[in-house]
Parts: C-alpha cells; sequence; structure tokens
C-alpha cells in the first residue's frame, strides 16, 4: 500500500491480494496562462501473484484548462494504458533495507513511454518509515509539423530523472504523517540522460496517510519551490485511495 503520492515501499503483501486505486491530481499555476488547471485521473487494478510480485493496470485520463489574453480552452480526454510489473527484491520488514524493482510500459494514441524505478525503503523501529526511489522514464511522441509549407512527422524524444524521498510517522493504528519531496530533470532529443539537463524543478510537501483493514486513503500537498513555471505546475495535490478485496 502507498503511503507517499509519488513513491512505493518495498513491504510485502498477501498473495492474492485484489485492490482498487484511484488516483486524482490537481495541478495549477503555469507561466503564459491566466489561469491554468490540470486534472489527472488514474485508475488502477492491482493483483498481487506471490508476497513479492504484484502487477496493475492503470487507465490514465486527464483534462486542462487554460485562460489566454485572448483564448480559453478546456479539453478532456482519454491519455493512455499503462501496465505495472513491481518485483520485492528484500523486504524492510525482514532486512535491514528493503529493495523492490519497477517498471511501467505506457501506451496511447501517439505516446509511448517506459518507467524504471528502483525502490529502497526502510523501517525505523515500528513507527518511523522511509522511503527512496530513484526513477528513470523514456517518453517517445510522434508530432506533426508544418516546414516549409510540408506537413513532416518529428519522433519527440525525453529522458526524465526523479529522485523521490520520503518519511512518514504512524501516529497510531489508522494515521500517519509524512513528508515528501522529488526532483525533476529532463534532457530533450535523447532516451536517456547525457550531460546537463534541460532544467531541475525541486517539489516539497507534506502528507497525510489512513489505513484500515479493507482501505486506505493518503492526501499529498506538493509546491514547487524552484519555480520553473514554464515546464511545470506551482503545486499540485494529490489523493490515491485504495479498495481492498
Amino acid at each position: 500500500m502507498k503511503e507517499c503520492g509519488h513513491m512505493c515501499n518495498s513491504d510485502p503483501v498477501p498473495k492474492g491480494l485484489v485492490e482498487f486505486e484511484p488516483w486524482f491530481t490537481f495541478k495549477s499555476g503555469r507561466e503564459g496562462y491566466k489561469k491554468y488547471f490540470k486534472w489527472e485521473f488514474r485508475w488502477e487494478f492491482e493483483y498481487a501473484f506471490t508476497p513479492k510480485f504484484t502487477f496493475a493496470l492503470y487507465i490514465n485520463q486527464k483534462r486542462e484548462y487554460k485562460v489566454t489574453e485572448t483564448e480559453i480552452s478546456d479539453k478532456f480526454k482519454f491519455s493512455t494504458i499503462s501496465l505495472e510489473f513491481l518485483y520485492r527484491i528484500w523486504s524492510s520488514t525482514e532486512k535491514p533495507v528493503g529493495v523492490a524493482l519497477y517498471f511501467e510500459p505506457v501506451f496511447g494514441g501517439h505516446e509511448t513511454e517506459f518507467e524504471e524505478k528502483l525502490i529502497i525503503s526502510k523501517w525505523f523501529g515500528e513507527k518511523l518509515n522511509t522511503a527512496l526511489n530513484i526513477v528513470l522514464e523514456q517518453e517517445m511522441e510522434d508530432e506533426w509539423k508544418i516546414e516549409e509549407g510540408e506537413t513532416k512527422l518529428h519522433k519527440e524524444k525525453e529522458a526524465i530523472l526523479m529522485i523521490t524521498g520520503g518519511i512518514a510517522y504512524k501516529l497510531n493504528p489508522y494515521f500517519s504523517l509524512g513528508l515528501e519531496l522529488f526532483t525533476h530533470s529532463e534532457w530533450h532529443d535523447v532516451l536517456l540522460p547525457s550531460g546537463n539537463p534541460g532544467h531541475t524543478s525541486f517539489f516539497i510537501g507534506p502528507n497525510i496517510h489512513f489505513s484500515s483493514a479493507k482501505y486506505w486513503i493518503t492526501l499529498s500537498f506538493l509546491p514547487q519551490i524552484t519555480n520553473i513555471l514554464d515546464k511545470h505546475e506551482k503545486f499540485e495535490v494529490r489523493t490515491i485511495m485504495g479498495l481492498v478485496f
């Protein structure tokens, strides 16, 4: 179960676990717009084949509302479908440090993405949980552009490196309070990081997590502190819920 909106941990899950997880993310504040709002929706269906290996299917949607000096745009669309493969090598409940590997291919329309993640987590006692995720993404998109009066197909490529970290303190069996942060670096026209990134943004903020035997919910608020508003929003609010069957 996830306690942080941008992170996973390596704790084992019961074999045969079936879980439905709706994700809702709201983002706001972009340079060049009088108003800018984005809503992202992910509908996740997860199954645990073993305590170490889980598989999930995501249906992804998004809505963007943009207002400029001359135009108002409001678009809602199905964006992509993605798959998740998560294998826990070591559990932090059994070893000094937990380690897991994560792979997520994403497909939709003219977009193809791949995400690889190294997950490291550790419990300090029974109340303090920490996690570090190192994430590498490759994004590829077909885009039509007009050049010299002709429409030509361009293959856009982008590499992304994210480092996310977090800490959560269990107040009681049901509630946890935490702090999470992540950096986001991008390289254009390549599929692997090479040289200096085009930009690096930094987000940090609190989260709160509630869990019971059959459901859980996490709410996080992450403002951007680097002020790179031509590439990223000023802040995001994310809610993830889990229903266990």
